[in-house]
């Protein structure tokens, strides 16, 4: 019996579900971690893969709210005359 957790998925589920919580939804990581970390134990190249997506997510997602941060600072200036 096989982990419920498939290979070819898991590596797009661990980046979808870090990217979704780092951008603010109250979405639980470490069952996916957890799982990920399970299925690197049979395939350690699955677990470098997998801590590379992790990261690359965390980096986005974090680019992302400080990108939005900065436009509500920003002055809005009007184009129409």
């Amino acid at each position: 019996m096989g982990l419920p957790f498939n290979p070819e998925y898991g590596l797009i589920a661990v980046f979808s579900v870090v990217l979704v919580q780092q951008l603010g939804a109250p979405l639980p990581v470490l069952p996916v971690m957890l799982v990920a970390g399970a299925q690197s134990a049979r395939d350690p190249v699955f677990g470098a893969r997998g801590l590379d997506h992790r990261q690359r997510a965390v980096v986005l997602g974090r680019a992302a709210l400080r990108s939005s941060r900065a436009e509500a600072h920003l002055p809005r200036f009007a184009l129409s005359r």
